[in-house]
């Protein structure tokens, strides 16, 4: 897809490894492509213990505080916890930690909640 910007050969795929590919649609905030990616391969956080779809979902998060300054806190938190409630190991704190920086402590609060 030209949108994504990332064209590699396979052998550049190979070579870049599945988990850095994800990291870079991460850092293009293409957070849907790298989550489908992800559990079709079936890739695991750096530590093994998670599927990796809670660091690409944390990740979506935490730039959807920044984002949606629009939003009210208790709409932005349904939000997170829809997309986020049924993908272990998410770290509630580090967006929490977000929303504080981003003058929202109350949304950090509520985020909290979660941990």
């Amino acid at each position: 897809d030209p949108n994504i910007g990332i064209p590699i050969t396979s052998l550049q795929y190979f070579k870049l490894t599945p988990q850095r590919l994800i990291d870079r649609l991460i850092n293009r905030h293409r957070h849907f492509l790298a989550s489908e990616i992800a559990l079709h391969l079936n890739l695991k956080s750096e530590d093994g213990k998670f599927d990796i779809r809670s660091k690409i979902m944390g990740h979506w998060a935490k730039a959807r505080v920044v984002v949606a300054k629009d939003m009210t806190d208790a709409a932005l938190v349904a939000q997170i916890y829809e997309k986020l409630k049924d993908i272990p190991g998410v770290d509630f704190a580090d967006i929490a930690r977000e929303a504080n920086a981003s003058r929202r402590p109350d949304l950090a609060s509520q985020l909290l909640e979660f941990e």
